[in-house]
């Protein structure tokens, strides 16, 4: 990463797996004077400055030394809150995470650990996974965080896949630690968060990592400046076509988190954010935890995201601003309305893939704005500012930085209106000095632009189909069979055509019905019909109990196209 500063502007040059990317944003205006002292936050700490100094300095300055830093001025202030229902909040001072994280640096040393070394943390949004990645950035090691619902089978064969040399996980999340154990081959456990209560541990020969945080080797290291190695993660995709991918993420694009924060999303000292997204995925870092943990804004994260639940969290701890998926904005949407929906402190939801038809209709019913953005974990950045671009946009790239284009099946570049792929690549404004400049990289997102040069999503490469020769989106069918009244939740998806002709789908309709209600198959098939062209009717309905989801709540349609059976007596074909 390199910063360059002409004038007023700061051009930022972030690095991912390999692809180098550039924002350029307004200088910083010292927009953080102080923060108050609420919640024991010395009032003499000055985030403006720190702010600066990582515009300046900081590309080549280890997060866990300013971590270090801050729990050396603050080290009693209260940044992450932790909390699940039914249980107490758990805290994290900056002093905590310091002290916590420098003994566990220590451990992974002790054990053998050297800077590029994989350690999978299998833990879900506790504090130990934020302790675990501070004394990765410590100590050099790659942290790479899994999702405890995978499974063993599956956990396994990720943690082959990023060579994990050592691993630290929860009982609480393991189906079987047996099975676990027998997954993890030659694999070092570095750490377990024991099950409390009655039940026995089924590890208790290996490391305790609370007695690790509090009894640890009596020398701790203390992070020094410099990064200890260029990866700071693996993170992984979500999986819904596949396995996911793992893609490593730079130490100093970390950096390019706090920036986004400030400048794209406009975070301020006097907010507090919230996430339930899981801390497997890139979403809760880039929007939530990083820019939190740098820039003094405390922020809550739930052990799982509760959409009945999501205002009285963000009332409770007087959160102004959530990260959302798409997905998740409709299931919030589909709540019984209540009379106070819209008193509440949150003021911004920060969302990537609102749906369009409920844009609106979500702003006006939580009296929120939505910023709409857009990007991957390969790289690629879009952003729709609130009351900016139109409703249903992702927004445009950040022009004369990134490069955007919608390609159709022949490589040829579509016209405004047009579905096509997107592809993005980086501009080099030096002249050969941003390596990676000027290749197109392809995003898998089939996507449209119109005449203004806004961009809209339609649907994923692989969840698209072709039928009586016309394209179209699951979205749009499942659209129509949401306003069914007896519809609860529904997934399209596609399966071989029974005409055999090449490339096309049938389309069959997974529905979940509203609890209680039988529902009227043939009237659900008779109300696509009368809403939809024909090409686009569902050949099949199925009635299922549930929908495979992702832990951020994307629907995995290869599922329910692998245990499709048209002999199933709970599909009809229509």
């Amino acid at each position: 990463m390199c910063i360059i500063k002409p004038l007023s502007v700061v051009c930022l040059f972030v690095e991912i797996d390999g692809i180098v990317f550039a924002l350029v944003f307004l200088k910083l205006k010292n927009r953080f004077p102080g923060i108050r002292g609420k919640s024991g936050f010395n009032k003499t700490f000055n985030p403006g400055a720190a702010r600066e100094n990582m515009l300046n300095d900081t590309p080549d300055i280890n997060i866990a030394f300013q971590l270090f830093a801050m729990a050396e001025k603050v080290p009693d202030f209260p940044i992450l809150t932790f909390e699940s229902k039914g249980q107490p909040d758990e805290i994290l001072t900056y002093g905590a995470l310091a002290r916590k994280g420098n003994r566990l640096a220590e451990a992974l040393r002790s054990a053998g650990m050297v800077p590029g070394d994989s350690v999978a943390v299998v833990m879900g949004n506790r504090p130990e996974t934020i302790i675990s990645l501070y004394a990765g950035l410590a100590t050099g090691a790659v942290m790479v965080p899994l999702d405890p619902g995978f499974g063993w089978e599956k956990l396994a064969y990720l943690l082959r896949r990023c060579h994990a040399r050592g691993i630290i996980f929860s009982e609480e999340g393991a189906d079987s630690s047996g099975d676990m154990l027998s997954a993890l081959g030659d694999i070092k456990i570095l750490g377990v968060k024991r099950r409390r209560g009655p039940r026995p541990s089924r590890s208790p020969r290996y490391p305790d990592l609370d007695d690790i945080f509090e009894n640890g080797p009596g020398k701790a290291v203390v992070p020094g400046k410099a990064p200890v190695h260029d990866l700071a993660m693996i993170l992984h995709t979500s999986g819904t076509t596949g396995i996911p991918k793992g893609v490593g993420i730079k130490t100093r694009s970390l950096h390019h988190y706090v920036v986004m924060a400030l400048e794209v999303f406009k975070y301020t000292p006097q907010d507090r954010l919230y996430t339930g997204l899981p801390l497997t995925h890139g979403n809760s870092y880039s929007v939530t935890v990083i820019p939190s943990l740098l820039l003094g804004i405390p922020a809550v994260i739930s052990r799982y995201f509760d959409t009945d639940r999501i205002w009285d969290i963000c009332n409770r701890h007087g959160c102004t601003s959530f990260s959302l998926l798409g997905g998740l904005a409709a299931d919030i949407c589909r709540r019984p309305r209540q009379a106070l929906d819209a008193v509440h402190s949150v003021t911004k939801v920060v969302s990537a893939g609102t749906p369009c038809h409920i844009w609106k209709v979500f702003e006006q019913r939580f009296n929120v704005t939505i910023h709409e953005w857009y990007a991957t974990l390969e790289g690629g950045f879009a952003h729709n500012p609130p009351g900016i671009g139109p409703v249903g946009s992702f927004g445009k790239p950040e022009a004369g930085f990134f490069d955007f284009k919608v390609v159709g099946k022949e490589g040829q570049e579509c016209m405004a209106g047009e579905i096509g792929e997107l592809l993005f690549r980086c501009v080099d404004k030096k002249g050969g000095g941003n390596p990676g400049a000027g290749e197109w990289h392809r995003t898998g997102d089939m996507v449209h632009q119109d005449t203004q040069g806004w961009f809209f999503f339609d649907f994923r490469k692989e969840q698209g189909f072709l039928r009586h020769g016309e394209h179209f989106a699951a979205q749009e069918v499942e659209k129509v069979l949401l306003d069914h009244p007896e519809v609860g939740e529904v997934c399209v998806y596609g399966v071989d055509s029974i005409s055999g002709a090449a490339g096309e789908q049938d389309l069959v309709a997974a529905i979940i019905p509203c609890s209680g209600i039988t529902p009227d198959v043939i009237g659900i098939f008779e109300f696509c019909a009368n809403r939809l062209p024909a090409s686009a009717r569902p050949t099949f309905l199925q009635l299922v109990k549930s929908i495979p989801r992702t832990p951020t709540e994307k629907v995995i349609r290869r599922l329910l196209k692998e245990g499709f059976e048209p002999s199933n007596p709970y599909i009809y074909q229509f």
